[in-house]
């Protein structure tokens, strides 16, 4: 339950070149939360350099970014966790971020024009975007999870 990435951290893939991370975040509870295991708590990416990430690229959850379980959330509070992405320098992220149960915050630095990037589809309770300089969210459907079928048009 939960990811906390503050200060200093990072993130990088194993091969260790420059690019963003491919990865995917799947947060849920302990089986046991109800009965004093660990619950789920809040996915807090507030990087204090750049933050960089990208959904993984095939499989299943192709363009999945984050899942928060909506499904889980802490029976004792009856309150589902928060996800936070923010790059104090650069943000630049992409992908899916799934949490129907609960706020989802957006926050770039103050990096320059076209440093703070959010390539993403959002699919939340409530959704709150803020910034000290810019934040460019371009739509680029290669990053994005797709449902087979489905869609406004036919």
């Amino acid at each position: 339950g939960g990811v906390t990435l503050v200060a200093g951290g990072s993130i990088t893939d194993v091969q260790g070149a420059s690019g963003p991370a491919p990865v995917m975040f799947y947060n849920t509870s302990s089986p046991t939360c109800g009965t004093g295991g660990p619950c789920q708590q809040q996915l807090d990416f507030s990087a204090s350099s750049t933050l960089r990430l990208r959904p993984i690229a095939s499989g299943p959850y192709k363009g999945i970014l984050i899942w928060n379980d909506g499904g889980t959330c802490n029976p004792l509070t009856t309150t589902c966790p928060d996800v936070t992405l923010g790059g104090q320098s650069t943000l630049d992220i992409a992908g899916t971020i799934y949490s129907p149960k609960s706020v989802v915050t957006l926050a770039g630095g103050s990096g320059v024009a076209g440093a703070n990037v959010a390539a993403v589809q959002v699919i939340s309770w409530q959704f709150n975007i803020g910034g000290n300089a810019f934040l460019d969210m371009p739509y680029d459907p290669g990053y994005l999870y797709q449902l087979d079928e489905k869609g406004l048009v036919h």
